[in-house]
């Protein structure tokens, strides 16, 4: 799954297409199969701990489209990653993980839902 994220994030940089690559890893998620698809929740769990902004991107994409609410541990582990991090980038992106740790948390434990 990271290598196909990878991928299609490559492809959409050479062909300046922003919104593409997540398009195309949206589709490849929703044709998983219930087993396939707790694997791709551990994939992007691991994303929302790397230290590459891109693969993080993707973790947090995934999120709030499935409501991978497995996620949670992670995304309160970034929080306090986040907040030790100065600067507005780090204060942003935190920010946005506190909203979508809400509404994930508002979904009500579903593994993940179909939006």
């Amino acid at each position: 799954m990271t290598a196909y994220m990878r991928h299609v994030h490559r492809e959409g940089v050479e062909w300046k297409d922003s919104g593409g690559p997540l398009l195309q890893l949206e589709r490849a998620y929703r044709k998983l199969d219930e087993g396939e698809r707790g694997m791709a929740d551990r994939v992007a769990r691991e994303w929302l701990l790397s230290n590459n902004d891109v693969d993080r991107f993707y973790g947090r994409a995934l999120d709030p489209q499935f409501q991978i609410t497995s996620a949670l541990p992670e995304l309160q582990q970034l929080t306090r990653r986040l907040s030790s991090q100065p600067g507005p980038v780090a204060r942003v992106e935190r920010e946005t993980i506190e909203e979508l740790m809400h509404n994930l948390r508002d979904a009500g434990g579903a593994e993940h839902v179909e939006p």
